[in-house]
């Protein structure tokens, strides 16, 4: 798939599932705003550091995010990587305001996942 399709549909919702695998194997989701981050040719999804979807990433680098509009599915599966760089988490800020037309609130524990897609499911939308 095409990076420009990702980037499409990550741009066009608002809100995804993100699934990582707990330490006893079960399947954690939460839901998420993504946003598609330029600079690391990445999904970007903020988070707080000791979120359990972060400790589980940290543990396991697998993720799917799932965006849904109906009936409809488009599941972007790969490894994540939590990065706590202030400079990067900052950085990250002008792509995140400018889909959501917002800042996340500042906390000393936020981080930023980066999905790389390695695979798809479903069609985008």
């Amino acid at each position: 798939m095409e990076n420009s399709e990702i980037i499409k549909a990550v741009s066009s919702s608002r809100h995804g599932l993100l699934a990582t695998i707990t330490r006893n194997g079960a399947v954690h989701t939460v839901l998420v705003n993504p946003f598609w981050e330029d600079s690391h040719n990445a999904i970007a999804v903020f988070s707080r550091r000791k979120s359990q979807k972060v400790t589980n990433l940290l543990a396991r680098t697998a993720a799917t995010l799932t965006l849904i509009d109906g009936s409809k599915y488009f599941a972007m599966i790969g490894d994540a990587t939590v990065v706590d760089d202030p400079a990067i988490v900052t950085d990250c800020f002008a792509a995140f305001a400018g889909k959501y037309n917002r800042v996340p609130a500042q906390a000393d524990d936020r981080v930023v996942i980066f999905v790389t897609v390695e695979r798809t499911l479903g069609v985008p939308f």
